[in-house]
């Protein structure tokens, strides 16, 4: 049997294997597959109809993508011509996954009054990682050994860790961060916003950081937690 544990919406993880060995005969393979979609099978040996020589192994290589926290079976099949087992061999699987999970305060932030073409004093929000795996941000660099980056929009266009949306988005601006491209379980980063009103008036936006929380995935399935951002300006 093979146990296995990853991170959910992630895709497949590391490889396991097991080993195939044929007895004083050779073993005439018609079929190696496993029951379900979340366990991915591979073999080296040989191409369809297998056949194992007398007295040698092949390798069986199964990999897991966790797509829940909860516990995941399955079983690995081998239709052969052995005697044992009725010509079919098993092994049974086992998978649970693991997920970050973002817990993003103040859930809003109202600037000051700032007068037009000035920047208000920079508003802290804070991101913690409160699940069971490390929080991993959307990014719009390739980071090999991906030849892609790690999150799209609707529009297929690269999107980054932390983005300004609305109509009035311009106001408000991401000018630090002490977060990298991941956060560990438990851990905290913060993200530095300002207020920049360019005319009198009452604006508002919304602060989006993108990441794999509760186990989304990144890609297209990436999450999205967010700040009501407001702001206020007038001439004195």
């Amino acid at each position: 049997s093979l146990t296995f544990t990853g991170i959910v919406g992630m895709g497949f993880g590391p490889v396991q294997t097991l080993t195939l060995t044929a007895g004083s005969v050779n073993l005439n393979i018609s079929q190696i597959y496993t029951s379900s979609y979340y366990f991915k099978e591979s073999d080296n040996c040989g191409p369809l109809p297998k056949v194992l020589p007398a007295n040698t192994s092949c390798t069986i290589s199964i990999s897991y993508a966790a797509s829940t926290t909860s516990l995941v079976s399955g079983t690995v099949y081998v239709m052969d011509n052995a005697s044992s087992g009725g010509g079919t061999q098993t092994a049974s699987l086992s998978g649970t996954g693991t997920a970050p999970v973002a817990g993003i305060v103040p859930g809003s932030i109202a600037f000051a009054a700032t007068a037009p073409g000035t920047s208000s004093p920079a508003s802290i929000v804070t991101v913690t990682n409160t699940g069971t795996a490390a929080l991993t941000f959307c990014s719009t660099s390739i980071v090999p050994p991906s030849t892609i980056p790690t999150c799209f929009t609707s529009e297929s266009a690269p999107i980054g860790p932390f983005t300004l949306s609305g109509n009035e988005a311009d106001m408000f601006a991401v000018t630090g961060t002490t977060c990298g491209a991941m956060l560990d379980i438990g851990a905290s980063c913060t993200v530095s916003v300002t207020f920049t009103p360019n005319m009198p008036g009452y604006f508002s936006a919304a602060l989006y950081v993108n990441d794999n929380s509760g186990g989304t995935g990144l890609r297209d399935f990436y999450a999205s937690q967010h700040v009501n951002l407001t702001g206020g300006s007038s001439v004195p």
